[in-house]
């Protein structure tokens, strides 16, 4: 039964709709806590599936001439195919920063910022550890 207080001028019953007015405010407060997590979960997870498709847009066979492929894994290692020698690497993707760390020595660590356009191709502009090129490529 509500708690009575029959020296106030308005009744007995205002403690009890205190209560309920407190417990409808906790409540909206818990919808719309139960809202922003949802919220933020939804939109960490669109961020991190974005990072898995511009990784993803890479992987594959792109060829720029006869003579010269490159090879993109999914676990970020590949290989550059130049007239019949295969340089293996590990690459990473930072924005629209490629950089491909090449296992020996003997070939140059490299960075790219790249594009794919449209049709389809993949257009690499030479940064650090290139003589600065542009370089159109096409998916195998």
């Amino acid at each position: 039964m509500a708690e009575q207080c029959p020296d106030r001028a308005y009744g007995g019953n205002h403690i009890a709709i205190k209560r309920r007015l407190k417990k409808r405010s906790t409540g909206k407060k818990m919808v719309i806590v139960a809202a922003l997590i949802f919220i933020a979960a939804v939109i960490t997870v669109l961020i991190i599936s974005q990072g898995d498709k511009t990784a993803n847009e890479l992987i594959g066979t792109w060829v720029y001439d006869e003579y010269t492929q490159y090879f993109f894994e999914k676990d970020g290692t590949g290989k550059l195919l130049a007239d019949d020698v295969a340089y293996e690497y590990t690459y990473s993707i930072k924005g629209k920063k490629l950089t491909i760390d090449f296992i020996e020595n003997i070939v140059r660590d490299c960075e790219y910022t790249y594009a794919i356009n449209d049709n389809g191709t993949l257009t690499l502009i030479g940064g650090i550890g290139t003589d600065g090129g542009c370089y159109d490529l096409n998916k195998e």
